[in-house]
C-alpha cells in the first residue's frame, strides 16, 4: 500500500519548501528507500528541507540485511545532508527528528 502511495507523488508538478515524512525508512529494502529519498529530493525546491523522524534505540527491522542496507543508505545519502538533529525525550519511545537539505 505504501508503495502505491509513493507512486502518487509522481502526480505532483510543483516544488515544495518543506516535506515532513513519517515513512519508516529502516523498515524497507534499500532500493525502495532510495526511490523514496530521490522522489523527495525531486519534489523539494533547491533550498527545501526534508524532515523525518526515527525512533531512538528501537529496531523494527525484520532482517539484519535490511538494517545494514538502511545504515549504508543513511551514511551515504542522509548523514552528509543533515542540517539539524533533535532528540525528543518526551516521546515514548524517544524520537530523533532529522532535517535534511539535499
Amino acid at each position: 500500500m505504501l508503495k502505491e502511495k509513493i507512486e502518487l507523488l509522481n502526480k505532483f508538478t510543483e516544488k515544495f519548501d518543506y516535506i515532513i515524512s513519517g515513512v519508516p525508512f529502516n523498515n524497507f529494502e534499500a532500493k525502495f528507500t532510495i526511490k523514496i529519498l530521490n522522489k523527495y529530493k525531486e519534489l523539494l525546491k533547491k533550498e527545501g528541507v526534508l524532515s523525518y523522524f526515527e525512533y531512538t534505540g528501537v529496531s523494527n527491522i525484520n532482517s539484519v540485511s535490511k538494517k545494514i542496507n538502511f545504515h549504508h543508505i543513511k551514511n551515504k545519502k542522509i548523514n552528509k545532508n543533515i542540517i539539524e538533529k533533535k532528540i525528543i525525550y518526551n516521546n515514548f519511545p524517544p524520537a530523533t527528528i532529522l532535517y535534511i537539505r539535499f
